[in-house]
C-alpha cells in the first residue's frame, strides 16, 4: 500500500456518535443505518459527501474510540437532537484508498493499521482519523470506493523522502 500525502484544512461536521472497541465496531453500520434518514435534517451542509470519524479514546486499554456518522456543515448551525458537532484538525494525514465492497472494510484497515504504519517511517499524529465518503461510494449497494485519512507527524514526512 502506498498512500498520497496530502494537507488538509480543518472542518466541522455534525452526525450521530457511538463509542466502540476493536470487538464492538461491527453496531458502526447499524450507526450509519440510523444516521443516513436524518441526514436531510443536518443545516448548512457542505456538499454531497460524508465523514466516518474515529476519536481515540486515550489511556484507554480496550482500543475505545468514538466513531461519528457525518456531514460536513459551516459552523454555527443548529445541531439536531440526537446529533453532536465535531470541529476536525487540519494537518497532515497519509491517504488511502478502499476499493471494493464495504464489507472487506475491515480487510483495509487491518492493511493501513497493522501493516503499513509499523512498518512505514511515518508516525501517526494522535488526532481523529476519518473515512470520506464521495460520489465514488454507492451506500445503496456498499460498493465502490472510500478513502481513509491518517493523520500523521508532518516531521515524519521528511525523514519518509
Amino acid at each position: 500500500m502506498k498512500p498520497r500525502i496530502v494537507e488538509k484544512s480543518a472542518f466541522h461536521v455534525v452526525g450521530m456518535q457511538g463509542r466502540y472497541t476493536p470487538t464492538t465496531n461491527h453496531g458502526i453500520p447499524e450507526l450509519w443505518s440510523r444516521f443516513a434518514p436524518r441526514m436531510d435534517e443536518v443545516e448548512q451542509r457542505i456538499g454531497k459527501h460524508s465523514f466516518g470519524v474515529c476519536i481515540p479514546i486515550e489511556g484507554d486499554e480496550l482500543g475505545s474510540f468514538d466513531y461519528v456518522a457525518c456531514v460536513e456543515v459551516e459552523p454555527g448551525g443548529r445541531v439536531p437532537e440526537g446529533m453532536t458537532a465535531l470541529a476536525v484538525d487540519g494537518g497532515t494525514y497519509a491517504v488511502f484508498t478502499h476499493r471494493g465492497h464495504i464489507s472487506h472494510f475491515h480487510e483495509t484497515m487491518k492493511q493501513v493499521w497493522g501493516v503499513w504504519l509499523p512498518a512505514s517511517k511515518l508516525r501517526y499524529a494522535h488526532h481523529p482519523d476519518f473515512e470520506y465518503y464521495d460520489d465514488r461510494f454507492d451506500g445503496t449497494t456498499g460498493e465502490g470506493e472510500v478513502d481513509i485519512y491518517v493523520p500523521i507527524d508532518p516531521a515524519s514526512t521528511r525523514v519518509q523522502g
